[in-house]
């Protein structure tokens, strides 16, 4: 009975030293190098629940995936009967491999998975292309009514190192908080209204603008860490490893904004 008790005031501790952070946080990763003891798997548990209950955005990534196939977790993004926070409020992004997709199909269901998760819940299943979804009234899947889809198509290197997946997640965390920050300063409900006619998606998919710009937010994401770890490979081949993947950030993302803002101010003239 001691040893429960050491270890709830443990696990108490852990959540709280996390949650003094949340005023300082635009969005929360969770997952990498965090490992499956019990222990921890409850307290980042308790801490997902309070960043969605404080409007925290959340990257899901590695463990904290293997987190959602477990029946007391699953709750986190499923929908409940009983729902007080407004969907609209939730932003998480999960990002599982193929298999991590599969692990979370077979706990939850296909059906459950497709038909439950929160409206706003974004999925980019990682591959050779990148498909972000964001969750709709009908589902996740493409075909479906109501769901919101991109890939991304970029070539990535042709060597698939050990922390690719830790860099995507916190690049999508970055181009998340920044979505979430211009969200939360942008008050006019006209100009959104004129964002969204014009950056709508080509497909019949009816969706919210919040929806469109996280989706891009995203899809955004993956192709910085494509590029990235093109120029990486271009340069150390077989050599390459995370970290050279992530030195190529900063000029990658550089260049990508300059022929954005460059064509965009041809098209202007």
């Amino acid at each position: 009975q001691n040893d429960t008790q050491q270890q709830e005031a443990l696990m108490e501790r852990m959540v709280q030293q996390v949650i003094d952070l949340f005023p300082r946080m635009h969005v929360l990763v969770v997952g990498p190098g965090l490992g499956r003891c019990p222990l921890v798997m409850k307290a980042t548990a308790r801490i997902m629940e309070q960043a969605k209950a404080s409007n925290i955005p959340l990257v899901i990534d590695a463990d904290a995936l293997f987190l959602l196939t477990l029946p007391e977790h699953q709750h986190i993004v499923l929908q409940q009967k009983q729902q007080q926070q407004k969907q609209e409020d939730v932003v998480m992004v999960l990002t599982p491999n193929a298999m991590e997709y599969k692990r979370l199909v077979d706990a939850i269901g296909k059906e459950r998975l497709e038909m439950l998760l929160l409206k706003g819940i974004v999925i980019v299943q990682k591959g050779k292309h990148d498909v972000v979804v964001v969750v709709g009234a009908a589902g996740t899947r493409q075909e479906q009514q109501g769901s919101l889809y991109a890939t991304c198509k970029e070539p990535g290197g042709l060597k698939r190192s050990g922390g690719l997946g830790d860099i995507l997640a916190g690049t999508l965390g970055t181009f998340v908080a920044w979505n979430q920050i211009l969200r939360n300063n942008n008050n006019n409900r006209k100009e959104e209204e004129d964002d969204d006619k014009n950056k709508r998606s080509s497909s019949s998919t009816t969706t919210t603008t919040r929806e469109n710009k996280l989706l891009w937010a995203c899809w955004s994401a993956c192709c910085v860490v494509k590029k990235s770890t093109k120029a990486a490979f271009d340069q150390k081949r077989r050599a390459m490893t995370a970290p050279d993947v992530l030195e190529q950030i900063g000029s990658v993302f550089d260049n990508m904004t300059t022929t954005t803002t460059t064509t965009t101010t041809k098209g202007t003239n």
